[in-house]
């Protein structure tokens, strides 16, 4: 595939797509796979016109390409349709994903508005500089030029980021501070302590999203319906420095008893003895 595409720097400000390098990618794939002219294209047994935005892939094709897993990509691509920055048509033959800002950042209007705007300001520039005006003139220009691109710019950015907040904010991992508000669990010692892990998932930098928090919750409810063991359950996993959580594991309990036994058994024999000795 022959071509470039548009990429602006703020692509970094968007926490979906910077995500980790795999979200990256995946953006980028879309990006660079995606139609630039309307065209026709076989598609689910039908010829389909193809809009500038627009490719037809699926996540396996995506997934061998990028040594990706099928099923993150299928994750991935998901959140990307819930944020608002593409739209997604599934068929036997493929997937059809249309890229919903492709106008705003990739339509050659908006950069030909921004050169027409920059030559307006350097025809307007007075005319009847000497030699010496002349270097100022153009970089007052330049100046202006410039100014004109990052406004311009900041524009189509804004546009696309607003819809990416309001859809963003369900998406959010717990922030600081909100998650003591929220009952996780009817005991108070046991919604603490759970509280107490999520803070732990967000000093070793893995924070915990919604979903994951409701699986964890359901999680715990599975392993044991007893608070106290829930509880236990938890400890251990920050203990040991843990993402997840795991049924207790009773190697020391069973360490405690082999333990115990030959003491209990030493302590047989000398009392034994003791009589023994009395007796004698």
């Amino acid at each position: 595939m022959n071509g470039w595409i548009k990429i602006h720097r703020k692509i970094l400000d968007n926490r979906v797509v910077c995500k980790d390098a795999d979200h990256m990618a995946v953006w980028m794939y879309l990006l660079l796979n995606a139609s630039h002219n309307a065209h026709s294209q076989l598609y689910g047994g039908k010829t389909v016109e193809l809009r500038p935005g627009q490719l037809i892939t699926g996540r396996r094709v995506i997934g061998e390409r990028l040594n990706i897993n099928e099923i993150k990509v299928k994750r991935i691509l998901k959140l990307f349709q819930e944020n608002g920055q593409i739209s997604i048509e599934g068929a036997k033959a493929g997937s059809l994903i249309s890229i919903l800002a492709w106008k705003e950042y990739q339509s050659e209007r908006v950069f030909d508005q921004i050169n027409d705007q920059q030559n307006d300001q350097i025809n307007d520039q007075p005319q009847k500089y000497g030699n010496a005006d002349k270097t100022k003139a153009c970089g007052a220009s330049k100046e202006q030029s410039d100014q004109i691109n990052d406004q311009i710019n900041d524009q189509i950015n804004d546009h696309n980021q607003e819809g990416f907040n309001k859809n963003n904010i369900k998406k959010k991992t717990v922030p600081n501070g909100t998650a003591k508000e929220k009952d996780f669990f009817c005991d108070p010692e046991l919604n603490a302590a759970f509280i107490e892990f999520i803070k732990f998932r967000k000093q070793i930098r893995s924070p915990m999203t919604d979903r994951a928090i409701e699986l964890a919750v359901n999680k715990l409810n599975k392993l044991a319906p007893d608070p106290l063991v829930q509880r236990q359950i938890i400890e251990q996993s920050i203990v040991n420095g843990w993402k997840g959580l795991f049924p207790l594991h009773d190697d020391d309990e069973k360490h405690k008893r082999r333990k115990s036994q030959p003491n209990d058994k030493y302590s047989a024999i000398k009392e034994f003895l003791e009589k023994a000795g009395d007796k004698e």
